[in-house]
């Protein structure tokens, strides 16, 4: 694990109460926006830690129960599922609507 991501987890709280936002994490860590979710990403992914989401409140924390992994993905999964039927709302409009602008 890198240093930027060891001060990302060592930053985070235990517990959804204890959630910090990215903006405070930014505050906490100095590191940018940007960096800071694509690290948190990378920390998930490669197992490094688990760093759960609250949309609702747009914290990051570690899990502390079973509750905490199942919260966050359930939300992940509706995440999917919004962002599938979004897609496949484009794909159904993209022939049709490139025919059409054509034409104009």
């Amino acid at each position: 694990m890198t240093y930027e991501k060891h001060i990302i987890v060592n930053t985070l709280g235990l517990g959804k109460s204890n959630a910090k936002t990215s903006k405070e994490l930014v505050a906490l860590t100095g590191i940018k926006n940007r960096e800071l979710r694509r690290f948190i990403s990378e920390i998930v992914r490669d197992r490094e830690a688990p760093i759960m989401s609250d949309a609702k409140t747009g914290g990051y924390y570690l899990a502390a129960s079973s509750r905490d992994f199942e919260d966050s993905i359930n939300e992940l999964q509706s995440r999917v599922g919004m962002m599938t039927a979004r897609m496949t709302a484009l794909k159904s409009m993209q022939v049709n609507w490139l025919v059409r602008n054509d034409a104009l």
